[in-house]
């Protein structure tokens, strides 16, 4: 009798061990930096759901998300702010404990970034740079190299950078510029073993996606165009 007691605690502590394994790498820690993008303002200023958050619904529903932060990120937020945070290793209260920003990073099982939007839109809003277009967006480039070396410094795991759309319609010079960012950010990306999300072609032919006239912000089908096109990245790498 004893001896079908402690076999059958031995088979309950066994199959508990193993449910643990097989749900121990199955906790992801998803964290989000970036700018408007990652924050989630729309057209009218409200924060709705950015591309992040339908990221975060998505995991959960595949029960791997541990825990989710976008605490870092910031609606101004340019390519210098984030490196900043970096190298400061800014601090936040998360659920009632305080983080910083590097442990974030290097526990991150699946980073994202939206990152320079900001920057090259303050470019083009300068009268300064209207003869030196390209030399300004170089030093964007410098900026974003280096932010994608830090993040690499931090986090070894899966890290996705979305790329840039034209908010300004039918600007020929605008188009120039932000397809010039693709290529280089997406030259970069593969530099330091980043996933590139390219959603210009998306967004030039879905003007919904961008509902109000000058306005940088997407609409929220918009934002969750985003994620359509992130789904299949995580489908064959996280969650493979």
């Amino acid at each position: 009798m004893k001896l079908k007691i402690a076999l059958f605690f031995s088979i309950v502590i066994l199959a508990v061990f193993l449910i643990y394994l097989t749900t121990l790498d199955k906790s992801i820690s998803y964290v989000a930096l970036g700018d408007f993008l990652t924050v989630g303002v729309t057209a009218d200023s409200d924060i709705e759901y950015s591309y992040t958050d339908y990221i975060n619904e998505y995991l959960k529903k595949k029960n791997v998300v541990g825990e989710y932060i976008k605490d870092f990120a910031d609606n101004n937020y340019r390519t210098t702010d984030i490196i900043r945070d970096i190298e400061d290793n800014k601090k936040l209260i998360i659920n009632n404990k305080e983080r910083t920003l590097k442990n974030v990073l290097i526990k991150a099982d699946l980073l994202t970034v939206s990152v320079g939007l900001n920057d090259v839109i303050s470019i083009m809003a300068s009268e300064d740079a209207s003869g030196n277009f390209y030399n300004y967006l170089d030093t964007i480039l410098v900026d974003i190299d280096k932010l994608f070396s830090l993040l690499r410094q931090y986090c070894k795991e899966d890290i996705i950078v979305v790329g840039y759309y034209n908010p300004y319609y039918g600007n020929k010079r605008y188009d120039s510029a932000f397809s010039y960012m693709n290529t280089k950010v997406n030259y970069l990306s593969q530099k330091y073993g980043i996933k590139y999300v390219d959603i210009y072609d998306l967004y030039e032919s879905n003007l919904d996606f961008l509902p109000i006239i000058n306005d940088i912000h997407p609409s929220k089908v918009g934002y969750n165009s985003i994620f359509d096109m992130i789904k299949p990245i995580l489908d064959n790498t996280i969650l493979k």
